[in-house]
C-alpha cells in the first residue's frame, strides 16, 4: 500500500481533511452571504485544527518510517491489551498493545502499540510483533501491528 493511502486510511487525517472542508464551505457560504469579515476567525479556527490534524498525523508517519528505515529492529511479545478509556467513538473504546521485549542482560522493557478498533483482544495475547527502536534513544519506538491487524481500523 503507497504511502498517500496509508495516510488517507487513518481516522484523524479524515477528520482533518473533513474540518478543511468544513472551512472552506463556511467561507464560501459566508462570502455569498456577504459578511466573511464577522466569520474570519471560526474559518481560521476550523482551519487551523485541521491542519494541525493532518500535520501531527504526518509527523507520526514520518517517525514511524524513519524507524522502520534505520532503527534497529526487535521482535516482541504481546503481554497485554489495554483500552484507552479517555477516548470514546460511537460506544466503542479504542484498545492498544502492550508488547514486551527482553534485552539481553535480562531486563524488560515495554512498549505501546498505537489505538486500534480490537473486535476481539484476547485473540492477540502472546502474539510476536516486531518492534523498532531508534540507536540514539530506545524510548523513541514504533511497534508495528501492521501483520496482526490487516483490515482494522486505526486511530
Amino acid at each position: 500500500m503507497g504511502r498517500t493511502a496509508v495516510f488517507l486510511r487513518n481516522a484523524r487525517c479524515r477528520f482533518g481533511l473533513v474540518l478543511i472542508g468544513m472551512a472552506a464551505v463556511i467561507s464560501a457560504s459566508s462570502a455569498f452571504n456577504g459578511d466573511i469579515m464577522g466569520t474570519i476567525p471560526v474559518i481560521v479556527i476550523v482551519l487551523a485544527v485541521g491542519v494541525g490534524l493532518i500535520a501531527a498525523e504526518w509527523l507520526r508517519l514520518r517517525k514511524a518510517r524513519r524507524l522502520m528505515e534505520s532503527g534497529r529492529a526487535v521482535w516482541g511479545k504481546v503481554v497485554s491489551v489495554e483500552t484507552d478509556t479517555s477516548l470514546n467513538i460511537n460506544g466503542r473504546h479504542p484498545k492498544y498493545l502492550v508488547v514486551a521485549y527482553t534485552r539481553g542482560d535480562g531486563t524488560v522493557s515495554t512498549y505501546n502499540s498505537q489505538r486500534i478498533f480490537l473486535p476481539d483482544a484476547a485473540g492477540y495475547m502472546g502474539a510476536r510483533v516486531r518492534v523498532y527502536l531508534s540507536r540514539d534513544n530506545d524510548r523513541s519506538s514504533y511497534v508495528e501491528t501492521d501483520s496482526l491487524l490487516v483490515g482494522m481500523e486505526r486511530f
